[in-house]
């Protein structure tokens, strides 16, 4: 089925203030609701933008971060790209201390993701797919898996689109190394279009609906409602 995608146009300070409400939900109250905000998030920014977008689109951007390590490992902290479309949130202790390293090198990076596997049967891939990788300073070594129990999350933006039915929920999915994506539980705030889950292997992340989806959503709809009173 074709998408038309939304171009959705907005302020950059609700995204921002929406992000809080994540980061004071992993750092000091796990169980915060999402934020819904009242005005639309920012133009999405495509890797390999649809056809009908192409024309307006900005290039994603990528991130990179340092965490520092002390004995007890990472130290907390959100870490958001420059475009604000992708944010890693990190729980004090959530990277495990290693001989030889005093610090933790995370990047960020958006790709297209047509370039790695096909999703699960009754999905399809919706924006960028980000990767994001932690690496030990000056070792070099990868984090392969972050400590059992702590909490650390990722947060993608996704972008709206005319299809998608009211009150259908989307799906963010991981793969460690681009294959096989499995399914994780997602925490989906439809009004500023940001999707959330906890996370135990850095690796491929990417947000999917439903591909069978039908009809204007109502956050869909009440985006472009209110992008055309912003613009008018």
């Amino acid at each position: 089925m074709r998408r038309r995608w939304v171009a959705a146009t907005g302020l950059g300070a609700v995204l921002a203030y929406a992000l809080g409400s994540f980061v004071t939900a992993s750092l000091g109250a796990p169980d915060a609701p999402l934020l819904d905000g009242l005005s639309p998030p920012p133009p999405y920014r495509w890797v390999n933008p649809p056809p009908e977008l192409e024309s307006g689109n900005q290039a994603p951007e990528p991130g990179t971060f340092t965490l520092d390590l002390n004995r007890k490992g990472s130290t907390a902290g959100a870490f958001s790209t420059p475009d604000s479309q992708a944010t890693v949130i990190i729980s004090e202790g959530s990277i495990e201390a290693a001989p030889g390293a005093d610090s933790v090198a995370l990047e960020i990076t958006p790709l297209d993701p047509a370039t790695l596997a096909k999703p699960p049967s009754g999905l399809e891939l919706a924006g960028n797919a980000y990767e994001i990788v932690a690496r030990y300073e000056p070792l070099g070594e990868p984090v392969e898996e972050t400590t059992t129990g702590a909490d650390q999350r990722v947060v993608l933006v996704y972008p709206a689109v005319a299809g998608e039915p009211e009150h259908d929920p989307v799906t963010m999915l991981h793969s460690s190394a681009g294959g096989r994506w499995e399914r994780l539980e997602t925490r989906d705030s439809g009004a500023t279009q940001q999707a959330q889950v906890t996370f135990e292997s850095f690796g491929y992340f990417v947000v999917a609906r439903p591909s069978d989806a039908g009809g204007l959503s109502s956050s869909a709809l009440g985006v472009v409602v209110l992008s055309v009173i912003l613009l008018g």
